[in-house]
């Protein structure tokens, strides 16, 4: 009997092992985004795989740097790789680190792809913007173009920033003799002309 519990249970640690391997297949850790964005950490200088994911960053972020500013990125980055840096201590926040004087004139374009990929936002107000977006995504407005959703979501964290409502925010103490705001109505108008540009540019693509 002894044998026999011995087996069931190292068959159960066997299968949770195997389920855990499976689970962290799953996770975000084996992205190569975040992998090359480890290799930001001063700590991982000089190391081998380092260079290469240093050099991955400009085409898996290539917002960040210009096509001339790539090619310099490219040659700074190797250098990083073999000169003496200055010691990042326990503490040092890498963003402070990154900002030094010395650091940002020895590797510009480097820091500047560093500090853009410091700069993304996280936290709770990121994880709002999604219950944001769910309140406007839904069967009859899944046709909406990102620069609506970009719109709106706009004025809604301007609302949120103003801690009024639409309607408060608008609000006048007279309406028929108080002056409209100027500045929404050339918003407004604005974005009706570009509204029709986008109509024209799509009939003429479907004629051609």
């Amino acid at each position: 009997m002894e044998d026999v519990a011995d087996d069931a249970s190292a068959k159960q640690v066997q299968n949770r092992f195997v389920d855990a391997s499976e689970d962290e297949e799953k996770l975000a850790l084996i992205n190569s985004f975040l992998k090359a964005v480890s290799a930001i950490h001063p700590d991982a200088s000089g190391h081998s795989v380092t260079l290469t994911f240093l050099q991955k960053l400009p085409y898996l972020a290539p917002n960040f740097l210009t096509e001339e500013e790539t090619n310099t990125y490219d040659l700074k980055t190797r250098k990083y790789q073999t000169d003496d840096l200055s010691e990042f201590e326990d503490g040092t926040r890498i963003d402070h680190w990154w900002g030094r004087d010395e650091i940002r004139k020895r590797y510009p374009f480097l820091c500047k792809m560093v500090m853009s990929l410091l700069s993304c936002c996280h936290g709770l107000q990121v994880e709002s913007s999604f219950n944001v977006m769910n309140d406007i995504i839904d069967n009859k407005s899944g046709r909406i173009n990102i620069d609506t959703y970009n719109a709106i979501q706009n004025v809604k964290y301007s609302l949120k920033a103003c801690e009024k409502g639409d309607i408060a925010f608008h609000n006048k103490k007279d309406f028929l003799h108080e002056g409209i705001n100027p500045k929404l109505v050339r918003n407004m108008r604005t974005s009706c002309k570009q509204y029709k540009l986008e109509l024209e540019m799509k009939r003429s693509a479907l004629e051609e």
